[in-house]
């Protein structure tokens, strides 16, 4: 039997201005930064809003963790810096 695998989501940043994050389970609609899925023919662009996959936990000052991602506003993440 091998060992559990550790996921390493990666934290995205999102422009500042969202006003109600929704309760676990519903999906957040957010205007991403740095999104490492911003390839031309892919999904996410960096320059336009998205729905985010369902939510599964949700933190202070705007961070909320995603199936696959966790998003935290840009200033915050300024700011840990």
């Amino acid at each position: 039997m091998q060992g559990l695998k550790t996921l390493t989501k990666p934290i995205v940043l999102y422009k500042a201005g969202i006003t109600h994050i929704p309760d676990v389970g519903s999906c957040a609609i957010v205007e991403p930064i740095n999104h490492p899925n911003h390839v031309k023919g892919q999904q996410v662009s960096n320059t336009k809003p998205v729905i985010t996959s369902p939510i599964v936990r949700i933190g202070a000052w705007g961070e909320f963790e995603t199936e696959n991602t966790i998003y935290r506003p840009a200033k915050v993440m300024n700011q840990d810096a």
